[in-house]
């Protein structure tokens, strides 16, 4: 009987401990995680950030992907398969499924229009891939800025601007 009036007295002061805490604190019930009524605002939670991170995933699988047929472009430039011209057609083509990375394109990237802005977006690929080759990578930097040059010119490439 002595147990439990004191296992009572000891509950009891706890609980009296935990009510005065709560009223004080009423905080520390959800930092401890003792707080199951929230249980599923917290599902909800947990749900909207797997949604999140699923766009987020198939962005960035969708932006690999892009990069990756930029790379092939750009290759297929450098190793003569493509002119300057068709590689910044290649380019115009893929920017313009995507209405957001033709903005940032408009904002980032000088030029008196579209078309000057994409050579220049290609340029900056290009030099980016020869990094690692500054001898030839000058030499690349002057064919395209006379490229561009001939481009911004020709009067067939006025759809673009």
């Amino acid at each position: 009987m002595k147990m439990f009036v004191r296992l009572s007295i000891v509950f009891a002061t706890l609980f009296g401990m935990m009510g005065s805490l709560s009223y004080a604190y009423p905080q520390w019930v959800m930092d401890c995680g003792f707080d199951f009524w929230n249980v599923s605002e917290y599902e909800r939670e947990i749900q909207r950030g797997q949604r999140t991170n699923d766009e987020l995933e198939r962005m960035g699988t969708h932006i690999s992907n892009r990069m990756q047929v930029k790379n092939q472009l750009i290759g297929d430039y450098l190793d003569g398969r493509m002119s300057f011209r068709d590689l910044v057609f290649q380019f115009w083509s893929l920017n313009q499924q995507h209405p957001n990375v033709m903005n940032v394109i408009r904002v980032s990237c000088e030029g008196n229009n579209d078309l000057e802005k994409i050579c220049r977006n290609v340029i900056a690929y290009v030099r980016v891939r020869l990094n690692d080759n500054p001898s030839t990578r000058d030499d690349w930097m002057r064919r395209m800025r006379n490229e561009m040059q001939e481009l911004l010119e020709d009067p067939e490439a006025s759809q673009m601007r």
